[in-house]
């Protein structure tokens, strides 16, 4: 979710710059400056639904056989 909400923001502020009342006349700059807020949240919403539990570590055969016990 925040990952998407990032996105979000992000979107419409540059949408506020390419075309909007205030827009940059050094649009190519604008882009490659905020393109770290647009890579950085794509990234987390890829972990997120590639994983479907992305915040744990595999565990050791050793570990798998005493929590099956």
């Amino acid at each position: 979710m925040y990952g998407s909400a990032l996105l979000t923001v992000v979107l419409v502020i540059l949408g506020e710059e390419i075309g909007g009342a205030h827009a940059t006349p050094q649009l190519p700059m604008v882009l490659l400056a905020n393109l770290p807020w647009l890579l950085f949240p794509m990234y987390i919403i890829y972990r997120m639904w590639r994983y479907p539990t992305p915040f744990t570590m595999p565990g050791t055969a050793s570990e798998l056989q005493t929590v099956s016990v």
